[in-house]
């Protein structure tokens, strides 16, 4: 519905979120200092991403700030924030995960073809973990990549022959003793022990 809802940390719903934009196809939000960065996928390649000052109290929006990327994003899917306040985005048909700071400028990049050895992999999801782990699913294959936060792959976890049940992973969240992975389709959550 192109809007953006907030809850508080109970789920209970709270209102919209007036943004000073109208959104066509908004991927992901995240927030990063006293930002609100939405990820807009308008069309494959001509997809963009918007800043604005929150005011955490009352969660209204004010002055934009201006920033593109310095790179083209193909129909990015997702995108996190991290404590060293940078933006992780799934940039899905270029099939890599790109770390970007608040000015566009490119941190880091994983080539998730190269390391999967899959030139058609859709990474549509990508999580920062509170103890600095990035982790990240082959949409269709049903495998997790767990990175460290410069990008070193950790482990690798193949759950297609054991969750025979479903074909898609859409997001994963990951805490310290588990992973979750939220399934397409299914309308389920699946919790797994690390």
């Amino acid at each position: 519905n192109n809007l953006i809802q907030v809850f508080d940390s109970n789920f209970k719903f709270i209102g919209i979120l007036d943004v000073p934009k109208k959104l066509n196809r908004p991927a992901s939000i995240a927030i990063v200092n006293d930002y609100i960065v939405i990820l807009e996928r308008d069309n494959f390649d001509d997809s963009s991403i918007f800043a604005y000052n929150i005011n955490h109290d009352t969660m209204t929006l004010s002055t934009k700030k201006d920033f593109k990327p310095k790179f083209k994003l193909s129909d990015p899917q997702d995108m996190c924030s991290t404590k060293n306040n940078s933006i992780i985005i799934a940039d899905t048909l270029n099939r890599r995960i790109v770390e970007i700071d608040l000015f566009g400028n490119q941190i880091n990049y994983v080539d998730m073809a190269k390391i999967s050895k899959n030139n058609r992999i859709l990474v549509k999801t990508v999580y920062y973990s509170e103890d600095d782990k990035i982790i990240t699913a082959d949409f269709e294959k049903c495998i997790l990549y767990i990175f460290d936060d410069k990008f070193r792959l950790l482990n690798l976890i193949d759950l297609s022959e054991y969750l025979t049940d479903f074909k898609v992973i859409r997001s994963v969240f990951l805490n310290k003793s588990h992973i979750y992975i939220g399934v397409r389709g299914l309308n389920q959550i699946i919790k797994l022990n690390l």
